[in-house]
């Protein structure tokens, strides 16, 4: 999906507005004394940044804002902050007093941002909260902005699952293509966030960023899989007016969800009480329960309550897709990109003089294009993570391996990229993370590999 301009400006006025620092600001507690006890951890590990946390939610707000604050406001100021000065009245009239009250945060998750606010005023005083042109200082209201800001900014991205015999051990691996505009905090603000369980809440690992307490790619307990996908979806007033669950949020209360059994099911059930703002295709996979029930699914999620209570599964099947060369899909085998493939009305194929460069020529979405072409081209034997990787690198952003670019707009033409590829063993519980930098394009860069238990072991005091 390719955002209009006015989408990406509302968004972008709203992300470069969040947390602009006053300039020269020192990374300080605020009485300049020792640093508090914290219910978290910023390491390194082989070159990328993890967070732990762990403890109540106001807790782990806490320590995310505190050991993220300079990451977080410096970041929007050094990107954004110049280019969506202009939009400053925009926000305070349309974003803060009738954007954000429109959407439902759970109890827990305000508390975690009134954490992540305090944190901040904790490491940098309240004068490093000030806003240039603002006549206050950062509030809760703006943390919320920052957490609903992929409710409205449009992301692209491309998934794919197999299993059965293509798998050593039969269970879901599953690939995925994070696309984003270049711009700094989802690119060199993202981090891989270890959440430790809670009483009522299983822990998980995912890919996040600095300031955002939801997360784009994750796994969680027993294997479960999650991916966020956008899809273009008319929205009217009244379903923009109700309380629409802030989508990356959505992700995580997925993955936190208690119980065992038939993770596609328990989603889709789930969705359907979750209303949301814009159009998604979420996948989800997870190892086969005891009793049976699909290994992944693609879950298409919009705002159409009366059709299918806002969600229908795409099941794996085998398929031959006559807009993509005739190729075979078998039935062990899942592709998804952000174009729906099921859900009706689905989105028209675009005229090639009216798509980007980057999606004329193979079908209707010239990445689900290449991603069937992998899948069908792939040899024979189980595949590794290294051959999802290498299927994924198909569909990756720039094309023909440019380098990744800095966004110096939020109109068409942007510079995307794949910000981050992720690889999940579902039943070996491991996830394999390659994060994109500025200068290269991310099948460059190195792969790091995760094991849920033994990181969510480290998630502790």
């Amino acid at each position: 999906m390719r955002p209009r301009a006015g989408r990406w400006a509302l968004g972008g006025a709203l992300l470069a507005l969040v947390l602009l620092p006053a300039p020269g600001r020192r990374a300080l507690a605020r009485d300049g004394g020792p640093e508090p006890a914290l219910c978290g951890r910023l390491l390194e590990h082989e070159g990328q940044r993890v967070l732990l946390l762990w403890g109540s939610p106001r807790e782990r707000g806490f320590a995310h804002g505190y050991l993220c604050a300079d990451r977080i406001v410096e970041g929007l100021a050094h990107d954004l902050g110049k280019v969506l000065a202009p939009l400053l009245p925009l926000y305070e009239g349309v974003i803060t007093r009738l954007v954000v009250p429109r959407f439902a945060f759970e109890a827990d998750e305000t508390e975690e941002l009134e954490g992540l606010l305090e944190g901040l005023r904790a490491r940098r005083g309240a004068g490093g909260l000030e806003v240039a042109g603002l006549a206050r200082p950062v509030g809760l209201t703006d943390l919320q902005a920052l957490n609903t800001f992929g409710d409205w900014y449009g992301m692209g991205c491309s998934s794919l699952a197999v299993w059965g015999e293509r798998t050593a051990d039969g269970e879901p691996l599953v690939g995925r293509n994070f696309d984003f505009a270049g711009l700094t905090l989802p690119l060199e603000g993202q981090h891989v966030v270890v959440h430790a369980p809670r009483p009522g809440r299983a822990g998980w690992i995912g890919v996040s960023h600095a300031g955002s307490i939801g997360v784009v790619t994750g796994l969680g307990a027993g294997g479960r899989y999650v991916a966020l996908h956008d899809v273009r979806v008319r929205t009217g007033l009244a379903q923009a007016a109700r309380g629409n669950a802030p989508r990356l949020l959505v992700l995580r209360r997925l993955l936190e969800a208690p119980g065992e059994g038939d993770f596609v099911a328990a989603a889709v059930r789930l969705l359907g009480t979750w209303p949301t703002l814009y159009g998604n295709n979420l996948l989800v996979a997870a190892p086969r329960p005891p009793g049976g029930g699909p290994a992944a699914a693609v879950l298409e999620y919009d705002p159409r309550l009366d059709l299918e209570q806002g969600v229908t599964p795409r099941l794996p099947e085998a398929a031959t897709l006559a807009e993509y060369g005739g190729l075979a899909l078998a039935a062990d085998c899942l592709l998804c990109t952000n174009h729906f493939r099921a859900r009706p009305p689905p989105e028209p194929p675009r005229r090639a003089a009216e798509a980007p460069e980057e999606d004329a020529g193979q079908g209707p979405c010239w990445r689900y294009g290449a991603l069937c072409a992998a899948t069908v081209g792939a040899p024979e034997g189980p595949w590794t993570p290294a051959a999802m990787f290498e299927a994924m690198a198909q569909a990756a952003l720039p094309r023909a391996g440019a380098p990744q670019r800095r966004a110096t707009d939020l109109g068409r033409g942007a510079a995307k990229g794949t910000l981050h590829q992720a690889v999940a063993e579902t039943g070996l519980r491991r996830l394999h993370v390659r994060f994109g930098r500025l200068g290269a394009h991310v099948t460059a860069e190195p792969v790091v590999v995760y094991g849920l238990d033994p990181w969510l072991a480290r998630a502790a005091p």
